[in-house]
């Protein structure tokens, strides 16, 4: 049988059809698969595969880290990001940021329903009213500092146990019950979505009409639904 071109259709003899040799460039030992700029979790693995072992070896530290925040940014920053995002919506009277980190978002809806209903005023209005009279309060406030002074998981307590019994809390089904009290009138709240809660002591601190003053209060962050929230929202 006749060979013939793969390409155009040509007979060829028998010498005319030896292979070919295609020389092909590869990649030196040590040269990874270019990362892209952006990937998901999965694809961070796939990359990770990709590369030679010396090179997985000597970068490992520094891809678990990144793998580290990843993770912690996909998660929201933790419960001292929550704490940190409100004070400084305090600090500016942003009353609808400082909401959103005390009330969960899934009974907002409902929450300013219920405003409509007893006090008459719609969610602007009432975000509104809320703002100037922060406002009103801070005037005289400056150099407003907050700071976690002891942070314990409610199924760890140790030092803040004292504090938690106060409130009838020795661990995370006891904050559940406690919650599930709070927003019995919510429909749409669901207390066994709260998968983590720290116990938290802060320092409040600021210069109030010229005198120095401070605070210490204890408070309660929680993870429902995978955000992080504050139980009180405490203030100077």
């Amino acid at each position: 049988n006749m060979l013939h071109c793969q390409n155009c259709g040509a007979p060829l003899n028998s010498e005319e059809a030896a292979p070919v040799e295609v020389a092909v460039e590869t990649p030196a030992e040590n040269t990874p698969v270019a990362m892209p700029k952006t990937m998901k979790l999965d694809e961070w693995v796939t990359y990770v595969k990709s590369l030679p072992q010396k090179v997985i070896l000597a970068g490992l530290g520094g891809i678990l880290a990144v793998l580290l925040l990843l993770l912690i940014f996909a998660g929201g920053g933790g419960y001292k990001s929550a704490v940190n995002s409100y004070y400084k919506a305090y600090e500016k009277a942003k009353i609808e940021k400082m909401m959103n980190f005390i009330i969960p978002k899934d009974i907002q809806k409902q929450f300013f329903e219920e405003i409509e209903d007893v006090r008459d005023m719609d969610k602007e209005e009432y975000l509104e009213e809320e703002a100037e009279e922060l406002e009103e309060e801070l005037e005289d406030v400056e150099d407003f500092e907050w700071e976690i002074k002891q942070a314990e998981k409610l199924n760890k307590l140790d030092k803040l146990e004292d504090e938690m019994e106060k409130m009838r809390i020795s661990d995370l089904d006891d904050f559940r019950d406690m919650m599930d009290d709070t927003f019995e009138d919510f429909d749409k709240f669901d207390s066994e979505k709260i998968s983590d809660a720290y116990a938290i002591k802060l320092k409040l601190k600021a210069e109030v009409d010229g005198d120095k003053e401070s605070e210490t209060v204890i408070d309660i962050v929680y993870k429902y639904k995978g955000k992080w929230y504050l139980l009180k929202g405490t203030t100077l």
